[in-house]
């Protein structure tokens, strides 16, 4: 796919596979929300997940996105993950509201009250893509 095509797909609304690396190096796969703002993907986490753990052992991930239908398409990025503490609600509430809503999304968040956990932010180094209806 082209850029303009990779950011549209990104843009709608699919869970992405975050895959990060284990203590013995094994991968480490978990279904997510996340959110793309042309720039980099996040992710909401708690502080106490496997995900994260490796995140500050191993900053190294891999993310897959794709249709999961035919004609099968999809995006992989390869990158380096960054914790950020900074505005956790406010991100929260960003990928929360854009997969159920504006108020279904703020009381998921909600929910968790001061244990706001961290966002995950991910900028690409590499990006592959796929669209087997160009077949």
């Amino acid at each position: 796919m082209e850029q303009t095509k990779i950011e549209a797909f990104l843009r709608e609304k699919r869970i992405a596979i975050l895959a990060t690396i284990g203590k013995d190096g094994s991968p480490h796969l978990t279904s997510m929300w996340y959110r793309y703002d042309g720039v980099a993907i996040t992710f909401w986490a708690g502080w106490s997940v496997l995900k994260v753990k490796n995140i500050q052992r191993d900053a190294r991930v891999s993310i897959l996105v794709d249709e999961g239908r035919e004609p099968y398409k999809g995006v992989r990025i390869d990158g380096i993950a960054t914790l950020d503490e900074s505005n956790v609600r406010e991100q929260a509430y960003a990928i929360a509201r854009r997969y159920w809503g504006h108020q279904r999304g703020t009381k998921y968040v909600d929910e968790y009250g001061d244990e706001m956990g961290v966002i995950i932010r991910v900028t690409p180094r590499r990006i592959y893509s796929w669209d087997d209806s160009k077949l």
